[in-house]
């Protein structure tokens, strides 16, 4: 995963589409620990944007960037 991706969000709490805007370290909300974590800007629920762990099952790439 990497910036400029388009990505979706298959949760538990719904879905939504978004774009990767930057690759980053944080700390997790998902399993406590440090994780690779990408900032993703929503489309439908743009208040949620924010870092989400790039090994979240609940996310994949529907897009590559070049």
């Amino acid at each position: 995963m990497k910036a400029g991706d388009l990505v979706r969000w298959n949760g538990k709490t719904g879905w939504d589409v978004g774009l990767v805007v930057k690759i980053g370290l944080r700390a997790s909300w998902w399993r406590g620990s440090f994780h690779d974590g990408a900032f993703i800007q929503w489309a439908r629920e743009p208040k949620c944007s924010g870092y989400y762990p790039i090994e979240h099952p609940g996310l994949e790439i529907v897009s590559e960037s070049r």
